[in-house]
Formats: C-alpha cells, structure tokens, sequence
C-alpha cells in the first residue's frame, strides 16, 4: 500500500550537512505530485546519542541538523500554493533517552527521561501556541511527570501518545480510523485544525523536551515554529511497555500498542529492534492495518 519508500544508509550528524538528500527528494516528490500523506522518519539524535550520550554536544548539533531538515519541509509547504493552508504536520518521537543505568541508551521503559516526549501538530486552523491537553481537557489527561499509564480503552484517562499519530492524521483527512486500532481509536484528540488535505507526519529518533527547551527558539528555529504557530504538548509518551525504535514507530503507523492488553486489544507485536528483514504480517501471522491502509482504500 506504499507508493514510494526510501531507506537512507548515512544520517547528517552536523548541521552543516543539512539539508540532506533524503529530504530534498521529498521536497522533488512532493513538488511533482503531493503525496496525501507522508511518514518521515529523522534518525540522527537516535544515531549520535548512542555514541555520545543523550544531552551532548554532539547530539545537540544533530539536532539542529534535523531543525534544517525542517525547515525544508516548511520552505515547501510555504511556497507551493497546493500546499499552503492545507498542509498539517504531526511531529513527535519514537522515544527520548539518557534515563537508566545503560550509558547512551533509552531502553529502560520505567525512566522518565526515555518515555517522556514532545508531540506537535502544525497546521490550517490549529490555535498558535496551544497546550495539546488544554484543547483536549475532556478526552486526555496529563499524566503524572514519573508515570507512563497502562494503556486502557478508556482514552479520557489517557496521556497523548506517539501512537496517537496515525488515528490522528487520518481524523485531519476526514479518514475514518484503522482497523483494529486502539490508540485514539474514536479519534477524540483534537487540535482544531480545518481544510487539510496533506498530512506529514514526522517522528525524530531519540528527540526529547528536554533538548529541545534547553536549545531554545535561536538555535531551533523551526521546531519552535511549530510550537508557536502550532500546538503541542512536552508531557506525551511512548508505548507503555517498549521505549525504543521499532516498536514505537509500529505504534504510529498502527495506532496499537506493542504487546496485547487485556480488555483493550493485540498488540502488533514488534518488540525487536534490529534490522529483521520481515514484514508485520510475517511476524504476526496475521494482516495487522496500518494508516496507508485506510489512506490508501
């Protein structure tokens, strides 16, 4: 159900190497002919902070590397009149990292510092500066900054989660939800945005709110674009038993969480995190739906 897919083998780790290829064949792709809905995946904070520990200098400079990146994607969206006012992004993280007893990694999924991240929505209609819980005062709670809730049906007491993204971009093309998902399921997260007709959807590897606050608007200036004219929340989360790279971005693209709970549904089951050369449905045995199904219907 994909049109088009790429797989890049080297990441930008300094901002001086930005934009990448990889970006800049979006921006020909998308010029050519508007895809309704993108899924990009920016592996560089992930890359360098495994090397260098979350936080670092070097991880900081491939953030902002990544903040050019960014700022392609808004210089295409602002000069295409297909695009402009009916483009929305949806940016947020697999995980973040630096927490636990394992140097430069994330997998420990008890430690705030790995499951805590930022989730953004930019768009026509959606109110600048707006605190994502605050518009969905009825649907999500914010939860305790040292928790990450057991996920439940029950979404009015749930946090806003990266697996929200899928359901979420599927509610701003006026899409129903995915097939057996269970994360915003009843598409209940609002953001207030109107006329969309694309949707680009964007997960940065390992980015959390912490290095995203302590840089600041001067050196991601992009990032803080989608946060002021934007709205966004610093308290959302990851899967509730997985704070790592496979697993989360299965989430997004499914909207179902990692392994089954009871009362709420299966799992896609995606809990290894190297390079397996399989399929979802090869791994389940079942078909398991993701977004590009119900975009692709």
């Amino acid at each position: 159900v994909l049109d088009t897919y790429y797989r890049v083998a080297a990441y930008p780790v300094l901002a001086e190497q930005a934009p990448t290829a990889f970006i800049q064949q979006f921006v020909q792709d998308m010029t050519a002919d508007p895809y309704k809905f993108t899924f990009i995946h920016l592996v560089s904070p992930d890359f360098v902070g495994h090397s260098f520990n979350w936080y670092s200098p070097q991880q900081d400079e491939a953030i902002r590397a990544v903040d050019k990146d960014l700022g392609e994607v808004f210089k295409l969206i602002d000069e295409d009149d297909r695009l402009r006012g009916k483009t929305a992004i949806i940016l947020t993280s697999d995980h973040a990292g630096g927490g636990g007893t394992v140097l430069n990694n994330h997998t420990d999924p008890i430690w705030p510092k790995n499951y805590t991240i930022s989730f953004h929505a930019w768009g026509p209609g959606i109110p600048a500066g707006a605190e994502l819980y605050e518009l969905n005062a009825n649907t999500r709670t914010i939860p305790n900054p040292e928790q990450n809730p057991t996920t439940s049906l029950d979404t009015a007491s749930m946090p806003i989660r990266n697996g929200d993204l899928g359901n979420l971009a599927l509610s701003l093309l006026g899409m129903p939800a995915i097939p057996g998902s269970w994360m915003n399921h009843d598409q209940s997260l609002i953001t207030g945005a109107d006329g969309v007709e694309h949707v680009i959807a964007i997960s940065v590897d390992g980015l959390g709110p912490l290095s995203i606050n302590r840089l600041g608007a001067e050196n991601l200036p992009n990032l803080f674009r989608l946060r002021t004219e934007g709205a966004f929340t610093d308290q959302a989360r990851t899967d509730d038993t997985h704070t790592y790279t496979n697993p989360n971005h299965t989430c997004m693209l499914t909207s179902r969480g990692t392994l089954d709970h009871a009362n709420v549904g299966r799992g896609h089951r995606i809990t290894f995190n190297s390079n397996v050369l399989t399929t979802i449905r090869e791994w389940n045995g079942v078909y398991i739906s993701s977004v590009f199904d119900v975009v692709k219907a």
